[in-house]
């Protein structure tokens, strides 16, 4: 049973600017979920096995988020919603429109030639894997990406831990070099973590995250040097240790023999 109040002519009538696949997916596929958590610049819905993210406009656009023009609503942690034919979210008090959303496909570039240029980036590893980062850096100058996320994997602070973070990061360059990804999406489905993590692996496994990570990719694919530092600080800006995390996870994919990632090779 919803929690929205009987009266629809009270609540606030809200749109989506955009959507990714992921939330699509999710939209299409359920009819009710729960607000399991809340952040800054929005909140989340889940169910039993998935989540996704309705998010305010200080957020770019990711597989998995659902992006409001303008203010967003607040509802509490716990509250039921509906989901209407996947084209609206109704809770209490707010309905959410989706159908006419401009939806986000992200695309990466056809060739690994421009990678290179991601050796130069700034991307120590993240505080709470420094410790454990040479036994990363060894596992995947070996090729053993299986063992880099058991290693990582779920470890750390934040919504998402840094060790996530770190995988979303590697997947996207792992997936950019490599036509067939069934290996790379397996690992993503079977990580040691929580649902919402691997919710954004599986997307980084197929090709897709948030928008700064693929405008990063696309800037060292066309070789714009120039514009390589002000796409990192972007990227570095996401969440409070998140994007730098993800920097880390590049970097390990682009400068390790063992990723798989030769600049010089075609995806």
């Amino acid at each position: 049973m919803s929690d929205a109040p009987a009266d629809d002519r009270s609540r606030l009538r809200l749109r989506a600017g955009s959507i990714g696949r992921g939330a699509l997916e999710f939209l299409v596929s359920t009819q009710t979920a729960v607000v399991q958590d809340d952040f800054r610049h929005g909140f989340y819905l889940a169910t039993d096995n998935r989540v996704i993210a309705v998010v305010g406009d200080a957020v770019s656009d990711g597989p998995l988020y659902i992006r409001i023009e303008g203010s967003i609503p607040a509802p509490a942690v716990g509250t039921k919603v509906r989901i209407v034919d996947g084209r609206a979210i109704v809770g209490f008090e707010w309905e959410l429109a989706t159908g006419t959303s401009r939806r986000y496909a992200p695309t990466l570039p056809v060739s690994s030639a421009g990678l290179g240029l991601l050796e130069h980036i700034e991307a120590p590893a993240p505080p709470d894997l420094r410790a454990m980062w040479p036994v990363v850096e060894a596992a995947a100058r070996r090729g053993d990406r299986r063992r880099v996320r058991d290693l990582v994997a779920g470890r750390g602070r934040g919504l998402t831990p840094e060790g996530d973070d770190v995988l979303a990061g590697a997947f996207l360059v792992w997936a950019m070099v490599e036509r067939q990804r069934p290996d790379l999406v397996d690992l993503a489905a079977t990580a040691p973590t929580t649902i919402l993590s691997r919710a954004f692996l599986r997307w980084a496994a197929v090709g897709e995250s948030v928008a700064e990570l693929h405008d990063l990719l696309w800037i060292a694919g066309r070789g714009r040097w120039h514009e390589l530092a002000l796409a990192q600080e972007r990227v570095r800006a996401i969440g409070g240790s998140t994007g730098a995390a993800m920097l880390a996870g590049i970097r390990l994919a682009v400068s390790n023999p063992g990723s798989g990632c030769r600049p010089d090779d075609p995806a």
